[in-house]
């Protein structure tokens, strides 16, 4: 988290700058998400390292287009890093 209010801002503006320069390719803006619990046949327990943060879903022409929207995002420039997945119809 940005250490000074105008840090906070700068961060605020570069993901609005972000989020508009995806145009039509934004689908669903989302938002950050609070460390959560992993559920599996073990049992349930902490998410642990690795939890989701937070989510953006885009519509690109496959996984590598996707990819380089991704790459453009600010986690990145931030440090953080992307996990990229195609959703498939049910």
């Amino acid at each position: 988290m940005p250490a000074a209010p105008s840090d906070l801002q700068k961060s605020k503006d570069e993901w609005a700058a972000w989020f508009s320069g995806l145009g039509k390719a934004l689908v669903v803006r989302g938002g950050p998400a609070a460390p959560g619990r992993k559920i599996d046949a073990g049992g349930t327990r902490e998410a642990g390292d690795g939890f989701v943060s937070g989510y953006t879903i885009v519509q690109a022409d496959n996984l590598d287009s996707a990819v380089a929207v991704a790459e453009t995002s600010p986690i990145i420039k931030a440090g953080g890093s992307i996990e990229v997945s195609q959703l498939l119809p049910v």
